[in-house]
């Protein structure tokens, strides 16, 4: 199993506004898929509260495995914008179809209090939540999974949703998040998901 991730940071306006670029890739070879492995890959959408993901694909006889991804952040004061990019193929042996699913998100969001930015984990190369204390977030998201690829009766399909939510942050540890999204169950090949789908949700996060 190799895998390996290149990010590069760019610093604008006195530190006030940067971007980030970055690249992964991960093979899996044969020796580490024995012939006759089984490989789950599946997808729960927004919430995993229903018991059923939304997408589902059960293989056997993978023998190798590729994945890739592209990621994209900007960030300054008051503003967040960051999407990403996967592909992932399983190789399958013999005469069995191979299959190749992707996927992505675009996000936005905007502290309507606490203008001070966000913070960056510079060793892992990913951001955090906003500088100050007591910060409120606005934040829209687009994800979108494919697995139309996948050619099993049910467990393929596409799935895509759309996200509005509100965030506030009490201090660097603990933040209370509420969202709405709107799912697209449309292009599902699922016995569960029949219809559009208006969940809400209300969580707290800790940070330790």
């Amino acid at each position: 199993i190799v895998t390996s991730r290149v990010a590069r940071r760019f610093l604008k306006n006195g530190n006030s506004e940067m971007i980030h670029l970055g690249a992964a890739l991960s093979f899996r070879s044969k020796e580490a898929n024995n012939e006759n492995s089984k490989r789950t890959v599946a997808s729960n959408g927004v919430t995993s509260m229903f018991g059923n993901p939304m997408l589902n694909a059960e293989l056997d006889r993978v023998t190798t495995e590729w994945k890739g991804a592209l990621e994209f952040l900007y960030t300054n004061s008051s503003f967040l914008f960051q999407g990403e990019y996967f592909l992932n193929r399983f190789n399958r042996q013999g005469r069995l179809e191979d299959f190749s699913f992707h996927g992505g998100y675009v996000q936005g969001s905007y502290l309507i209090k606490g203008k001070k930015g966000f913070s960056y984990d510079s060793k892992h190369a990913i951001v955090g939540w906003p500088i100050s204390e007591q910060a409120v977030e606005m934040v829209a998201r687009l994800n979108f999974t494919d697995f139309s690829t996948y050619i099993a009766e049910s467990g393929g399909g596409r799935e895509l949703d759309i996200s509005l939510g509100i965030n506030y942050y009490i201090n660097q540890y603990f933040g209370v998040k509420w969202n709405c999204s709107y799912v697209y169950t449309g292009k599902l090949r699922s016995s569960f998901y029949k219809r559009n789908l208006f969940i809400t949700q209300l969580r707290c996060q800790y940070i330790f």
